[in-house]
């Protein structure tokens, strides 16, 4: 079967994506993590975050969320406390011990950045952005939901 080239295209880009999806799992398994806990530890770890923040950010059920949340605070690397402005609102901050597994996670999120975008130049790093966020792949991981 011959393929044209949007079709190549998104067949590279699926193939990527599952890769770095199960690169990310391992990450995640390093640190005794699940996929969604270590996601949770870098977009908190950006920020002190609302629980309503990240059911949207994550598009996820509130329980779903609530349940990786706990298991976090478990496992004392996240506090939960009460917004002083809105007793309806909690937010969400890493432990002393999760600042630590942050850091760790960041210095590792760098060094498998280093490898994948070795063979690029800025040039070419400043056109795959370019084309990432025409075909709107990153502005879907950089929005955070506001009310």
């Amino acid at each position: 079967m011959k393929m044209n080239n949007n079709y190549k295209v998104f067949h590279k880009i699926f193939h990527i994506s599952y890769i770095l999806g199960l690169d990310f799992k391992n990450f995640a398994a390093d640190f005794e993590l699940s996929e969604m806990e270590a996601k949770f530890m870098f977009c908190i770890g950006d920020g002190n975050r609302k629980i309503s923040d990240l059911i949207c950010f994550f598009k996820k059920h509130k329980s779903t969320i609530t349940q990786k949340i706990n298991a976090l605070e478990g496992k004392k690397y996240i506090k939960i406390e009460n917004s002083s402005h809105d007793k309806r609102e909690r937010k969400v901050t890493l432990t002393k011990k999760g600042e630590l597994i942050h850091q760790k996670m960041l210095k590792v999120k760098g060094e498998y950045r280093k490898k994948v975008f070795k063979n690029l130049t800025k040039k070419d790093e400043n056109q795959l952005l370019e084309l990432l966020e025409k075909i709107n792949l990153k502005k879907k991981h950089e929005k955070i939901c506001k009310k």
